[in-house]
């Protein structure tokens, strides 16, 4: 389409290139005076086929074709107007005195229907309308496409990431399990004195946490990064407390869990594997921010259509305004007492994606008694299975 000029008439006004098609109508004058006291350009052609074959009616930003005289090769007209160079997607007004005896065929391909006689402020008011809309049409196109090939581009990026990402857990896995049984086997080595049997421990431990850190990387990088697939199927709430107090027991060297249960034969569904995988993600967590000597305390039981299931700390909580991002990838605890090497960013964001696979969802909290932090996750009851937002 043409650039529309700004007329000298008004500096709100536009000019536009108008091709007009009319004959010897009543309004033929009043469209000519209509256009012109709008400061528009106009080019005359009479109502033919032939007539149209002028180059130089190419390059309008409108076309007004003027059927009031009754011409009779309306459908030919428009066939060829939607035919010519840069008029096929310009707006195409018909001027009609008898609306009720056109074809369907015109009205629709028309873009507007005007009923003689003219109203020079009506036809004025509805061209502006028109034109305008067709310029944020095609603006908004633009902006379709802009963002279509946006969203190319960045789904491309996401594909190369989840490549790479793939490699580097696969050449992870060897290694971090070469250190791991290395370390299992040293930790029962007679020779070894007990302290250097204590750093042989931490070893074993930070391998084992490398290793998960490696299974949960790709669990996300399988997945869009928010959710995974797997297999779901019945667990009761006794299967759930059993399962923590398995987690409590590994970890009694490091803290004092308390499990607590109630409403045992509650039935979520889940699965099991991703179940301990977030218990173990969010226990350890709570152990990370427990000062020594307070216990860690992990509580089962139902609050209304869900199981609610609660791992609660002593720490030093989570700042209100900082705990609907504490499970995007990348967030870090904020904490005054967190070390540069305790968080990786990844546990909280797949423990997220876990439970939102099994249709729970999980916040964080204020802990009890205003101390430390809770979070929470709410697992629809069997039954009331819906999927969480």
């Amino acid at each position: 389409m043409a650039e529309p000029r700004p007329s000298s008439r008004s500096t709100n006004a536009i000019t536009l290139r108008v091709l007009l098609v009319s004959g010897a109508s009543a309004e033929h004058e009043s469209l000519l005076r209509t256009f012109g006291g709008d400061g528009h350009d106009v080019v005359m052609r009479p109502p033919n086929p032939a007539s149209l074959e002028d180059p130089s009616a190419d390059g309008c930003d409108l076309v007004v074709l003027d059927l009031s005289a009754g011409e009779t090769e309306r459908i030919e007209l428009l066939a060829r107007l939607r035919r010519r160079p840069g008029c096929a997607d310009r707006p195409i007004v018909v001027v009609v005195d008898d609306p009720t005896a056109l074809d369907p065929r015109i009205t629709n391909t028309i873009d507007d229907l005007v009923i003689a006689p003219i109203r020079p402020a009506e036809l004025s008011f509805r061209i502006r309308a028109l034109t305008d809309a067709r310029r944020v049409k095609a603006a908004l196109l633009d902006t379709a496409r802009t963002l279509a090939a946006r969203t190319r581009e960045l789904e491309a990026a996401n594909e190369a990431r989840r490549t790479i990402a793939s490699f580097l857990v696969h050449d992870l896995k060897n290694p971090l399990q070469s250190v791991a049984l290395g370390a299992h086997l040293l930790v029962h080595a007679r020779s070894l004195d007990p302290d250097s049997k204590d750093v042989v421990r931490t070893i074993s431990d930070q391998a084992d946490r490398m290793k998960r850190l490696v299974r949960e990387l790709l669990d996300l990088e399988r997945g869009d990064g928010t959710e995974l697939v797997a297999p779901l199927e019945p667990l009761r709430a006794r299967v759930l407390v059993e399962m923590a107090e398995s987690i409590a027991r590994a970890e009694r060297g490091r803290s004092t869990i308390e499990v607590v249960g109630a409403n045992l034969e509650t039935t979520v569904l889940a699965n099991a594997q991703l179940v301990h995988r977030v218990f173990v993600n969010l226990i350890d967590n709570a152990i990370r921010y427990t000062p020594r000597g307070e216990s860690v305390k992990v509580a089962i039981d139902r609050a209304g259509d869900s199981l609610r299931v609660r791992i609660i700390d002593r720490g030093p909580g989570i700042a209100a305004a900082s705990r609907s991002g504490m499970f995007e990838r990348g967030t870090r605890r904020a904490s005054a007492e967190l070390r540069r090497d305790d968080r990786d960013g990844l546990g909280l964001a797949f423990c997220k994606a876990a439970l939102a696979t099994m249709s729970a969802s999980i916040e964080a909290l204020e802990g009890e008694d205003r101390t430390g932090s809770t979070f929470e996750i709410l697992w629809p009851v069997a039954g009331n299975h819906r999927a969480c937002a």
